[in-house]
């Protein structure tokens, strides 16, 4: 059997269109790492909540505590990446003003993309501090998450010397390096989730040089419809049948083109309707073990 992806680098980034899933994925996915022994943190930049959720557990906060399962959770925000930035250049006392004055939005206008870049940059000291073996982020929507990791590359064109590029020039090294990254993209088996999938996969590809993992369909439905026999069924049952049945069609359809415009490696994850959180992660882990 190979070797599951998640152990070919040491940042797995999580990415996908609103809605469909992608905290889940990422607990999921860091779930699973764990259980093949891989010391793994699940980092979060804007659902602090979510992730708690799943794992049973209060929001995150930005010190580091055991999920569960041998996963580790926090969450780390553009404002507070700034702030430990300023701290780390002995700026302390400047990042306290700033706080208090309400002026850290002046520092990211001055400075297009800082946010982004010192986020990565944080993420970067906990990839290179030896404490995970993996770092799964739970990145921003698709959109913002093509924008945060271009940010490096936007960096290096407008400065060319000091701290600030050279945190550049590491956010990029990091970034397209295989070994070091990868980015895990989720979308759902319907039309625009795929089509922004597919945007959002050759954008990274060609922006960002960053390289590919496998695709995530979350919340597919079971194919079972065509089977069911519909002798005796009253003609509302038989109405809420054919629209199941057409919903599994165009699911089908859309599965076969997304494996005709990104010939990734696919993982399939099913339409769950526990509310259970912490249940329904236990079973999503078991199917996606299955799939690797």
């Amino acid at each position: 059997m190979r070797s599951p992806f998640f152990r070919e680098s040491r940042l797995l980034i999580v990415a996908g269109k609103g809605g469909v899933g992608k905290t889940t994925v990422a607990a999921v996915t860091a779930s699973v790492a764990a259980q093949h022994g891989l010391r793994t943190l699940l980092v979060c930049v804007d659902t602090p909540a979510a992730p708690g959720a799943l794992f049973g557990v209060s929001p995150l906060t930005d010190t580091p505590r055991d999920l569960g399962g041998g996963v580790d959770g926090r969450i780390i925000t553009p404002d507070q990446a700034l702030i430990e930035w300023l701290t780390d250049k002995r700026l302390g006392k400047l990042a306290d003003r700033l706080t208090k004055n309400g002026a850290l939005d002046m520092i990211a206008t001055a400075i297009p993309g800082i946010r982004d870049i010192l986020l990565l940059g944080r993420i970067k000291s906990i990839v290179n501090s030896g404490a995970y073996d993996l770092v799964v982020l739970d990145a921003p929507a698709s959109g913002h998450a093509v924008t945060m990791l271009h940010s490096a590359s936007g960096l290096k064109d407008s400065v060319s010397v000091g701290a600030i590029r050279q945190q550049a020039d590491e956010v990029s090294a990091m970034l397209s390096d295989p070994a070091l990254t990868q980015v895990m993209l989720v979308t759902l088996a319907e039309r625009t989730p795929v089509t922004e999938a597919i945007e959002t996969a050759f954008a990274l590809e060609d922006r960002v040089g960053v390289r590919l993992g496998p695709i995530v369909i979350n919340q597919v439905l079971e194919a079972r419809s065509e089977v069911i026999s519909r002798t005796g069924l009253t003609a509302g049952t038989t109405a809420l049948l054919d629209y199941r049945l057409e919903r599994e069609h165009h699911q089908l359809e859309t599965l076969q083109r997304l494996d005709r415009e990104l010939p990734l490696t696919q993982i399939q994850l099913p339409r769950l309707v526990t509310d259970d959180a912490p249940a329904r992660l236990t079973e999503l882990c078991s199917v996606f073990s299955d799939s690797l």
